[in-house]
């Protein structure tokens, strides 16, 4: 069973254009506010939100601990594209800290994604396919998911979370930058840029699974910074982080559907009889298939330049859009926004 491309394309596309979270106005640099300011204030803000969603963990924790570490990789984020304007030891420690509390909310997230994998690939099975089956098999992914859930090691202590995000919190508050302008975040979008351009590489060739994985995550560090940076050129940069973001979603569907495939071989006939298994499996591979095309023509635009002609473009825009800003407002008298730090 092979999907259609244009039913692949669109039905990813759909849901990232769906998605409001995938380019929000709020989470990006603000016009006339010092780059790290805006960086602060950006920071303080998830913060602030992961320390409000904390208190939901007791009544919806799916979403909630989907939220939080929503914040986490924001922050992280963050610090990633600064990391040349920060103190080094600043830099390792938050990054630790945001990589260790987001790996403690993790939850029995392998179930779940073989359930969202699975839901995925039955909207795409052709009619012929016995719907039947694919109820029985849903139903097994649902008590092998909440068996799981049960048998994971229960949510950490909200206050030491709390107190974990406060400590945190008040690093953003004091901390300094030494570089501003595009300096501030050249380093650090730069290597972003060519540690996924050199994970585009090793995956095309490359027969391991993780090789994927990791593009991935390397993938998803650009899609964050190209979000921070739209108001530099919000009909071109917001455009390149939608395109990152389906990439995102090929990547990512890609690697659930592994997933999906590893929790068939391992539980066996906990999830379906040999036969629908062999089906499953080639269901998944044909899938798989067409995500990695997908991922890899996307891909090759995405990381098109070499990290030099990337810098070069990207410091152009973001120093032109300061200074234009810059002076308009010297034009009408207006002075610049300063974005208050925290005593």
């Amino acid at each position: 069973m092979t999907v259609p491309r244009a039913a692949s394309w669109a039905e990813t596309v759909a849901r990232v254009q769906e998605n409001p979270q995938i380019c929000p106005m709020s989470f990006a640099l603000k016009s006339g506010e010092p780059v790290g300011n805006s960086v602060r204030r950006l920071a303080l803000r998830s913060i602030d939100r992961a320390l409000s969603q904390i208190l939901d963990l007791a009544g919806d924790p799916h979403k909630a601990v989907h939220d939080v570490r929503r914040r986490c990789n924001e922050v992280r984020a963050l610090l990633r594209l600064v990391r040349g304007s920060i103190p080094r030891d600043v830099y390792l420690t938050e990054s630790e800290r945001f990589r260790s509390l987001r790996h403690l909310l993790g939850g029995a997230r392998d179930s779940s994604a073989a359930l969202e994998a699975f839901d995925r690939l039955a909207t795409l099975a052709p009619p012929d396919i016995d719907r039947t089956m694919l109820l029985s098999v849903r139903k097994n992914l649902i008590a092998l998911r909440d068996q799981a859930e049960e048998d994971a090691p229960p949510t950490a202590d909200l206050a030491a979370i709390g107190e974990t995000l406060t400590r945190a919190q008040d690093t953003f508050s004091a901390l300094e930058f030494r570089k501003e302008g595009f300096e501030a975040i050249a380093e650090g979008l730069t290597a972003t840029y060519r540690r996924g351009r050199k994970a585009l590489k090793v995956a095309l060739t490359s027969e391991d699974p993780e090789a994927l994985h990791e593009w991935r995550k390397q993938e998803k560090h650009l899609r964050q910074h190209l979000r921070i940076l739209r108001p530099v050129w919000p009909a071109i940069v917001k455009a390149m982080a939608r395109e990152a973001s389906v990439l995102a979603a090929f990547l990512g569907d890609d690697h659930d559907l592994f997933v999906l495939a590893a929790l068939i071989d391992r539980e066996g006939k906990a999830v379906a009889d040999r036969p629908t298994r062999k089906l499953l499996r080639k269901m998944i591979a044909n899938r798989r298939k067409e995500l990695q095309v997908e991922a890899f023509a996307l891909g090759h635009r995405l990381y098109a330049e070499k990290p030099a002609a990337f810098r070069r473009r990207m410091a152009d825009w973001v120093e032109i859009w300061l200074t234009t800003k810059d002076a308009v407002d010297a034009l009408h008298g207006i002075a610049p926004v300063e974005s208050p730090t925290r005593k």
